[in-house]
């Protein structure tokens, strides 16, 4: 599907469940390298449900959803930066997904656009992120929209019994 058919707007609670879908289905594809099967099947779509609305009641961040013939096929949320130290004009990028099937459409690059003009209007000027090292396309992906490794920042962790590694991403929006 081109890009051009896409819209990006600010997300409202009531998309909470299309954003529950998106989030789970892109979760499902783009780590089905890292997770066994069932515990990707077992992500429930009324548990990121209520999550998602719970944070979207809370207005810790900012959602943007893209939606294509009235169907949001993809979301980016940003917030503070969750390490305490941080800058107040920092951002990070909480989550960021689009569907499988619309991946390498352009939908992903104009919900970054958006975002990023928002961020930049609110006197953001430093934007992170955190992403599986093992996840070579996110990688590629932020790389070509301006974000850097920074390769002392890897950090190890566990989920669902898998021991993970992400690295931190950094973009100087100016």
């Amino acid at each position: 599907m081109p890009a051009n058919t896409t819209q990006i707007r600010n997300a409202v609670i009531e998309d909470a469940p299309a954003i529950a879908r998106v989030h789970v289905h892109s979760w499902q594809k783009a780590y089905a390298h890292l997770f066994s099967s069932k515990d990707l099947e077992q992500m429930s779509i009324p548990e990121k449900t209520k999550l998602w609305k719970k944070s979207m009641d809370q207005g810790l961040l900012h959602t943007l959803v893209a939606e294509s013939n009235k169907q949001i096929i993809g979301f980016i949320s940003v917030g503070p930066e969750r390490q305490t130290n941080s800058s107040s004009s920092n951002r990070e990028v909480w989550a960021f997904y689009v569907l499988p099937e619309h991946w390498s459409t352009g939908v992903g690059q104009s919900l970054w656009l958006e975002a990023q003009k928002k961020l930049i209007a609110q006197g953001t000027k430093n934007i992170i992120l955190w992403v599986f090292i093992n996840n070579p396309r996110a990688r590629r992906f932020y790389e070509a929209a301006g974000f850097t490794p920074e390769p002392n920042s890897i950090q190890q962790f566990e989920l669902s019994g898998v021991t993970l590694e992400e690295i931190r991403y950094t973009h100087n929006l100016g």
